[in-house]
């Protein structure tokens, strides 16, 4: 795992794993360092985050700092480090320790955060200052007059902490948030945390046995599994108790998405003339009067699955029977972009975590699409909504000054138009990566690859990464052939071959077959298939091997050289053939005397459900969800 030091102004930073653009902000508590973060950084890379840990003043590299370990000092510089992190990780979420949650809470509770994992969170500190008051026989009075007191067990106790913590309760805190607290922690109470927990729909876990403090060998168990359970759960679909579904057109064509806001904002939309051409200007600016827009209003109501575009397809969540939230999309071939036709949340549910787990569907089905560009349109009014898609990355891209009437500039609805962009990675040359025979120190990593690749592409999940161990069980199975694609040290590719036949009455032919052949998410559509395919067919062909008949993506393989098996007088087992049978000649006409019934390894029948499931355990936890062009 990557580990890199760095300053950010004069805060100590590390920052932990291999780049992506999704990070945890580690805060730890008092007498913590940014060092305590390896254990979490170990799992959170896992799930393809890097973790940003910082030194707060009086602790790690920052020692010999004092009287600086309180909110006015620790604010500000939470405040910078947040900023940092905006410039550099698009997906931002927030791991915190015991006071490091106060502190982070105080802070952050404006910021659009996408998760909070807490460990013994510091909830009230009013009443924890005050229990200790209590405890020392100390008075407020007393405490006013001397203004910092220091307790027998050397604990300094100070007015202006503790006028600080009383005036500032918390009383927001609308990040989706997983809790682990220990019922014998003595520095907030159990009904404390669960009165938070309500209030704030967290997800609250209580173990007994444990105290404020996780040390015991037991305890840090518990607390590392928890820490992988939450981590997983970020990335199932679940926004704390809420569960996003596919909603089947059937059900929910015509739905009516009542839209409605309020906003005291709105972006000014200012087309100037020059000499040479135009200056628009937009700018966010206040509104003399609030402006509310409702459903009522207009003629067409958003509706799911209207009729206007083709191939939409929704998501949402259902609470009690009732639509609380739903993103459609649609893409629009023409020109190789998807539209995000409808985006709700209702009110109350806003501010969880919600509208962003349903754009990074969106998202989702761009990339599995290899769509170039995810848009969008809103209003010039719509402040609230404009503030959303530029955090989650959006940029403008065009506007209509006369869509909804002629007057949409002086009635501050202007039509705009915003744009995210997926990075992509460049275009592999076989000088770029290695291709080499897999390792056994390889295996976890080439079926975690292969889960990615395959995970709700073809069905709900994958068996994919299954088959990869199951066929090196395989006598069937060509380890010589069979290859991964490192760069950098990752792996990010893989081929797998086995043996197979065609039968033609008495006589019977060995061929070879693929599959999987598989690429990290991010690293496909950069010819990274291709050069293992090309490397492979030449070592199969110098092996002396005629031919690889495989089922593929018919949109693809005839590009390498594929043709469909009619054309070989070759069948599938039961006498069929269609686009996605196709074979590849290993040097020319060598497989001109090859016709017949093909068949391949029983393996690959032999992948039982059950199995599956089993298997699945031992990889980061991923939700099974419908995408458009599954099978099933």
């Amino acid at each position: 795992m990557e580990k890199n030091k760095i300053n950010i102004e004069n805060i100590p930073a590390i920052i932990w794993g291999d780049a992506s653009d999704k990070v945890y902000l580690y805060v730890h508590g008092q007498g913590g360092s940014k060092d305590e973060a390896e254990k979490f950084a170990e799992i959170a890379n896992k799930f393809s985050y890097q973790v940003l840990s910082i030194d707060l003043p009086e602790h790690g590299e920052r020692r010999e700092e004092v009287d600086s370990f309180n909110p006015w000092d620790v604010l500000p510089e939470l405040d910078l480090v947040i900023g940092y992190m905006k410039l550099n990780w698009e997906h931002i979420s927030l791991f915190a320790n015991s006071i490091g949650a106060w502190f982070s809470m105080q802070g952050m509770n404006n910021e659009i955060l996408e998760r909070a994992i807490f460990v013994s969170p510091i909830i009230d500190m009013e009443n924890l200052i005050s229990n200790m008051m209590k405890y020392e026989n100390i008075s407020q009075n007393e405490l006013k007059e001397k203004q910092n007191i220091t307790t027998s067990s050397g604990q300094s106790l100070s007015w202006r902490y503790f006028k600080y913590a009383a005036e500032n309760p918390i009383s927001k805190w609308d990040i989706p948030t997983y809790i682990l607290f220990a019922k014998d922690d003595i520095f907030t109470g159990n009904e404390l945390v669960k009165a938070f927990a309500t209030k704030f729909n967290c997800n609250l876990t209580v173990i007994e046995q444990a105290e404020h403090w996780f040390h015991t060998p037991s305890q840090l168990e518990v607390l590392h599994s928890w820490m992988e359970q939450s981590l997983g759960d970020s990335l199932d679909n679940k926004i704390i108790g809420y569960e996003i579904i596919h909603l089947q057109k059937e059900q929910w064509k015509d739905t009516i998405i009542p839209i409605k806001y309020t906003t005291n904002d709105y972006y000014d939309v200012i087309i100037t003339d020059l000499d040479k051409g135009f200056r628009i200007d937009i700018e966010k600016k206040k509104l003399d009067n609030a402006i509310t827009h409702t459903p009522e209003e207009y003629n067409f109501p958003d509706r799911l699955y209207k009729g206007y575009w083709e191939d939409e397809f929704a998501w949402g969540i259902v609470e009690q029977g009732k639509l609380i939230a739903a993103i459609e999309t649609a893409p629009e071939k023409w020109s190789n972009r998807l539209r995000i036709t409808e985006l709700w949340v209702s009110p109350e549910h806003q501010r969880k975590g919600i509208g962003h787990e349903l754009i990074e569907l969106a998202k989702e089905r761009l990339k599995r699409e290899r769509r170039r560009a995810l848009i969008l349109e809103t209003q010039s009014c719509n402040a609230n909504a404009i503030d959303f898609y530029i955090h989650e990355g959006f940029s403008i891209m065009g506007m209509d000054t006369c869509c909804y009437s002629n007057d949409d500039i002086d009635r501050k609805e202007v039509r705009l138009e915003f744009a995210w962009f997926p990075k992509k990675n460049p275009k592999l040359k076989i000088s770029d990566i290695e291709i080499r025979s897999e390792k056994e120190s390889d295996w976890y990593n080439v079926e975690l690859m292969a889960q990615q690749a395959f995970w709700n592409k073809h069905h709900l999940g994958c068996d994919e990464h299954y088959l990869v161990h199951k066929l090196r069980q395989s006598e069937d199975y060509i380890p010589e052939l069979s290859k991964v694609a490192v760069k950098n040290g990752e792996i990010i590719g893989c081929i797998m071959y086995s043996k197979a036949k065609i039968i033609d009455g008495e006589t019977s032919h060995e061929v070879l077959t693929f599959g999987p052949l598989c690429v990290r998410p991010d690293w496909q559509g950069c010819n990274v298939g291709e050069l293992l395919m090309s490397e492979t067919m030449k070592l199969a062909s110098e092996k002396g091997y005629k031919g690889i008949v495989i089922f593929g993506e018919p949109d693809y393989y005839p590009r390498i050289g594929f043709k469909t098996c009619d054309k070989f007088e070759i069948t599938t087992a039961d006498g069929k053939n269609f686009d996605a049978f196709m074979a590849y000649e290993l040097s020319p006409d060598s497989m001109k005397d090859i016709k017949g019934k093909y068949y391949y390894s029983e393996v690959f029948d032999n992948l039982p459900s059950e199995e599956v499931e089993k298997y699945n355990k031992k990889f980061p936890k991923l939700k099974k969800m419908k995408f458009p062009g599954q099978w099933d």
